[in-house]
């Protein structure tokens, strides 16, 4: 036999009368929230692009690109087809949009993604640090693809190489909040 009695408000239980007695539904569907700031943008859409890890003498299929956790969220926002060498960044990615002095417009706005998705791949010690280098390249090439004016693209670039080491550093992820009681 399963009976639910609601009550109203917050001050009020709701139980379970089961065979074996009463269940507190609010203790067990009660769970903390947690959450990361500082994301402006996210993905709406699947987006693809072609990063070929092999072709920079890493062995994809050797990656660890399990579910741990990260912070909020977990790998489950990004894939890789090794053979195709194509990332993929699904719906719900959160990233903070172009960084610095800048306006965030059209020339800039998926070279950022790109970039991002790269730096928290270094940031979770996915890729190697030295593929930040590479990172920084494919902004550029994205970033030129997009109509970005030479001189603009190269300003992009020296701020990347010159004040941007400390985003790919794994000791630097997001900080988690956590509200809510466990």
């Amino acid at each position: 036999m399963l009976a639910v009695v609601m009550g109203t408000g917050m001050s009020h239980m709701c139980n379970l009368k089961m065979g074996l007695g009463l269940v507190d539904l609010r203790r067990r569907i009660r769970m903390q929230a947690k959450y990361t700031k500082g994301y402006k943008y996210q993905v709406k859409k699947e987006y693809h692009f072609q990063f070929r890890l092999g072709d920079f003498g890493v062995d994809p299929l050797s990656l660890s690109w399990g579910y741990g956790e990260w912070g909020v969220g977990d790998l489950r926002f990004l894939g890789y087809a090794p053979l195709l060498g194509v990332l993929t960044v699904k719906p719900g990615y959160a990233w903070d949009g172009p960084s610095g002095p800048t306006k965030d417009d059209k020339a800039n706005m998926r070279a950022s993604l790109e970039h991002d998705v790269l730096y928290q791949l270094m940031r979770l010690n996915i890729l190697p640090q030295y593929f930040r280098k590479k990172a920084d390249e494919q902004f550029d090439k994205t970033a030129k693809e997009d109509g970005m004016w030479w001189w603009r693209r190269k300003y992009y670039l020296f701020s990347l190489r010159k004040f941007a080491g400390f985003a790919a550093d794994p000791k630097n992820k997001k900080k988690v909040y956590v509200v809510g009681r466990k």
